[in-house]
């Protein structure tokens, strides 16, 4: 008897934790795919799909039949960083990453077919020279343009982006005045002054930190 009972919880054991194995098999395999909200997208009522998280964070979003849809999504401050979701028409997530300054893409982005599989991950920051993004972010704030402590500079008070960043290869093309195997930034400044702009671009050797020109000229803004 005390044998039956023995075979029976070991079998009993064994069943659990063939049970537990395949719970966590199954979970392991099953990966959820990200899409487009499109429930909260149809929410919007304006032409800016925007939406503000009560931590701060702000989404934009927008879609198109033929192109697909995006996320711009900001962090609260004091981040300096946008995250950046691309998605296919079908609503499935096509790229996803961070940006700063609007155009320079930076760290790991991930690139997904139209089923949602993760294809390929490129490292975005293995362009950069010597000079990094933080470098360029403590230039402006030492400029006192913007202040990394606060977020202070990013946005006017109309939440409009006050600076943009470019950043080129040194395979891009020869740079005038800064040698010809070095990177490049560019920083465009553009405080907003009742019905002009004032705008004031830098020029800066990604190698060194040089800054290779600075301009400053007004622009007047459209009615």
């Amino acid at each position: 008897m005390k044998k039956v009972i023995a075979l029976l919880l070991l079998t009993m054991s064994l069943y659990a934790s063939n049970g537990q194995q395949n719970r966590t098999t199954n979970k392991s395999d099953t990966t959820m795919i990200e899409k487009f909200d499109f429930e909260e997208y149809n929410k919007r009522k304006s032409a800016l799909h925007r939406v503000k998280g009560s931590d701060g964070t702000i989404v934009k979003m927008d879609f198109d039949n033929e192109s697909g849809g995006d996320y711009y999504i900001t962090p609260p401050q004091p981040s300096f960083i946008t995250i950046r979701k691309i998605f296919y028409k079908n609503g499935v997530i096509e790229m996803k990453g961070k940006q700063i300054g609007t155009y320079v893409d930076i760290g790991i982005w991930q690139y997904f077919n139209e089923n949602g599989k993760l294809i390929k991950e490129e490292d975005e920051d293995k362009k950069f020279g010597k000079i990094k993004p933080d470098d360029i972010l403590r230039f402006m704030e030492k400029e006192n343009y913007i202040n990394l402590s606060t977020g202070a500079g990013r946005f006017d008070k109309y939440e409009r982006e006050t600076f943009t960043l470019g950043f080129r290869q040194a395979s891009d093309s020869v740079i005038v005045g800064a040698g010809n195997n070095a990177s490049k930034w560019y920083i465009s400044i553009l405080p907003i002054q009742e019905n002009r702009f004032m705008e004031t671009d830098y020029e800066i050797n990604g190698e060194t930190g040089e800054v290779i020109s600075k301009k400053t000229y007004h622009v007047l803004m459209e009615e």
